[in-house]
């Protein structure tokens, strides 16, 4: 199983991005994808979850993208990132 992970402060680009992922995953015919959202990198840091790919907006309230990002690999993530 392939887990996404969608960080965004706008609920509309969140909810874009997650419809897009899972109707590309459906159209590949890609078993067993899990696409979750979140609204800010603190829920995503408390989340407790690993993922595969984790999508980030750079331009969040505290903290930000990238300091989400610092945050996660220093915990060991080895998710493909995307800022």
């Amino acid at each position: 199983m392939i887990k996404f992970a969608v960080c965004d402060d706008e609920p509309e680009m969140a909810q874009a991005l997650c419809a897009a992922l899972t109707a590309y995953m459906q159209a590949r015919r890609a078993d067993g994808c899990c696409v979750r959202s979140f609204s800010d990198g603190r829920s995503l840091l408390e989340c407790g979850d690993s993922f595969d790919v984790i999508l980030l907006d750079i331009q969040m309230s505290h903290p930000d993208g990238m300091e989400t990002a610092r945050q996660l690999r220093r915990r060991g993530s080895a998710a493909c990132w995307s800022l």
